[in-house]
């Protein structure tokens, strides 16, 4: 093995370490959400979810996060190329992120891993792929479910997720780990 070949490695260890210890994990920040939505008393003139129907939410999310696929690395590299103002050294960080993200997804659906217990918000991010998701989840609405309670939900969720470090009620879902539930 040559340098170049150990330095790729070392870096492609290093995101994979990062996305594995990342808390609080996508399952947790859903079931943080639940309770911050549970919480709130419904304010009048405000949109409000009832408890069932966010729980309903909850689920539809994280089973359609386990079967939704990634695309794979050429398909990643043509729909998001490289932009204007990327480095080169920034555009290969990105790539490399990227496939260590899309390796352990692929390890977790062959090894019958939840997707969702596995990695917190980075995947969102880095896949850039949360638009096609959500777009997907509102085409499979699940008959309990009012098209108005999933788009309610999912903003709330996206909200935590693309924070920007913006501190809210919401951005808190994804600070804390549930794991003590």
């Amino acid at each position: 093995m040559n340098a170049e070949e150990l330095s790729q490695d070392r870096v492609m260890d290093g995101w994979l370490l990062k996305l594995q210890s990342e808390l609080p994990k996508i399952d947790s920040a859903i079931k943080n959400l639940l309770a911050i939505l549970m919480a709130q008393q419904p304010v009048e003139g405000e949109h409000y979810i009832v408890p069932s129907k966010a729980m309903e939410c909850g689920k539809h999310i994280l089973r359609h996060l386990q079967t939704y696929p990634l695309l794979s690395i050429d398909e990643y590299c043509v729909k998001f190329p490289q932009s204007e103002t990327q480095s080169a050294n920034d555009r290969l960080d990105e790539i490399c992120h990227y496939k260590a993200l899309y390796c352990l997804r692929e390890h977790c659906t062959k090894a019958g891993t939840k997707v969702s217990k596995t990695f917190g918000r980075s995947y969102f991010i880095h896949t850039k792929q949360w638009e096609s998701f959500k777009s997907a989840l509102l085409d499979h609405l699940p008959p309990k479910l009012l098209l108005e309670e999933l788009q309610l939900f999912l903003k709330l969720f996206e909200n935590s997720i693309f924070t920007n470090g913006n501190m809210s009620q919401l951005s808190t879902i994804y600070m804390y780990d549930s794991i003590s539930w």
